[in-house]
């Protein structure tokens, strides 16, 4: 509903009429239509701030890009595959290894959690590729170290937020990682990543 700009009151008040409501009455609220547009879905979002938008706000698009039955798990399944194309990246970051890559991703296509995940219209397929995404450009930007790679990950970061409100482990989880990485000394790729991206 939320995708398509409804909010629960909404189908209260227009569903819940007295009449028998079938099944194509309550997934007409599921779609994007040309009576509600894209303020309506943020508005409805609002209302759910539990919810970060990102997910919600692609999914949207995809639905108006591929207006067929169940786009929405369409959407997630697209997620699915390139968050496995992103762990081969991430493979290939951390151990520059081919092998280690394809093992990783056999590994991960088979996941349950993950195969669960890809069948379902949430965000967790969406924050998986958003999690490799920030992993991906932080070893960039350890390696590089220059303002472009670092506000490359800092975007990424922020997109994982926007994604997922359980992000900030993974941002602890990263800080340690550079702390550790750099034996708890003050480095320059240290004080790069506290100051967000404005490396020396």
């Amino acid at each position: 509903m939320r995708f398509s700009g409804y909010t629960t009151q909404d189908v209260r008040e227009q569903a819940f009429n007295g009449e028998i409501i079938g099944r194509k009455d309550l997934q007409y609220f599921q779609y994007p239509h040309s009576e509600r547009s894209l303020s309506d879905a943020l508005r409805s979002m609002m209302r759910n701030p539990e919810h970060p938008p990102l997910y919600n706000l692609l999914a949207r698009f995809w639905m108006q890009l591929i207006p067929i039955e169940h786009s929405a798990r369409t959407f997630s399944i697209f997620l699915s595959i390139l968050a496995i194309a992103c762990l081969y990246w991430l493979c290939l970051e951390l151990f520059d290894s081919s092998l280690t890559a394809s093992i990783a991703i056999a590994l991960f296509a088979v996941s349950p959690l993950r195969i669960l995940s890809a069948q379902n219209a949430t965000q967790y397929s969406c924050w998986t590729v958003t999690i490799f995404l920030s992993g991906i450009a932080l070893l960039r930007a350890i390696r590089e170290n220059t303002l472009k790679s670092w506000l490359w990950y800092s975007l990424s970061l922020a997109l994982t937020f926007y994604t997922h409100l359980f992000s900030a482990p993974v941002a602890i989880a990263q800080a340690l990682y550079v702390i550790l990485l750099e034996r708890l000394k003050i480095t320059r790729t240290v004080v790069s990543y506290l100051r967000g991206g404005q490396a020396s």
